[in-house]
């Protein structure tokens, strides 16, 4: 299977260098091309951008910048897209702003196949909104089209079940826009996240820390699956803490603080 990651980028280079730099430790990332794909923010971002990828990459043909820029919804669409066409069978995308574990991509690697053989999941995410931060394994399957917060995809899903429905122009909300056209759709999570959200600035959250979401580096089980659940399980209290619970809406788990068995 020919696998790649693609950065998807615009105005935080900050940001971005943690992220890459906790990316170029996980375990396997020699398994993966990667790409990035750069909205631009003007030419200092843009060379700030270009310094932190020739940390790691010699190829600047890996690197495609938008000018103009395409806008958060296009820019999504383009850093797919455009490479499966360029082959790939299976693709991470990545935020700029999404530090993770180093097990990260041993974890895709397991649940991969658990994937491929079951049609209803379109995508796999990597993230999960776990509180404490007690280490276990094992993944879950929810009804929900994935998370924005790294995700991972298959050619044959997106070209059969994602993109024929991507409807979501220069939207910043692509992906609830997403799940509202996927409404059938699974997803499988970590039972433990593998992202850790750095964000304390962006289009949602103006400068209030986020502080929920922790992950481990725990050698991940791919034998211990927890069942199928038709929302994500998720700690009450977070929810009461949250003020604009639409930030969540990607995951399909706003308004929701409990969890039912599906299957």
């Amino acid at each position: 299977m020919k696998k790649a990651i693609v950065f998807v980028l615009h105005n935080r280079p900050d940001y971005f260098k943690q992220t890459l730099d906790s990316w170029m430790q996980a375990d396997g990332i020699e398994e993966y091309d990667i790409f990035f794909s750069i909205d631009t923010a003007g030419r200092d971002i843009d060379k700030q951008h270009i310094s932190i990828i020739r940390e790691y990459v010699t190829d600047m043909s890996t690197l495609h910048l938008h000018r103009p820029s395409l806008g958060m919804g296009h820019n999504q669409f383009y850093a797919m897209d455009k490479f499966f066409d360029k082959g790939y069978d299976f693709i991470i995308n990545a935020e700029d702003d999404l530090v993770v574990s180093k097990d990260i991509l041993a974890y895709f690697k397991s649940v991969i196949p658990h994937y491929i053989a079951d049609n209803r999941c379109t995508t796999i995410t990597a993230n999960n909104f776990v509180v404490d931060k007690t280490k276990v394994s094992g993944y879950f399957k929810t009804k929900a089209w994935g998370s924005p917060w790294v995700w991972g995809i298959t050619k044959e899903m997106w070209q059969n079940r994602v993109k024929p429905v991507w409807n979501s122009g220069n939207s910043l909300s692509w992906d609830i826009i997403l799940g509202n056209a996927l409404p059938d759709s699974m997803a499988i999570h970590p039972a433990s996240s593998k992202t850790r959200n750095i964000g304390v600035w962006g289009y949602y959250n103006k400068g209030e820390k986020i502080k929920y979401f922790n992950f481990n580096d725990t050698t991940f089980d791919e034998d211990h699956h927890f069942g199928e659940y038709e929302d994500m399980p998720l700690d009450g209290k977070l929810l009461e803490s949250i003020k604009d619970r639409t930030f969540f809406a990607g995951s399909a788990i706003y308004e929701r603080s409990s969890y039912v068995k599906r299957f």
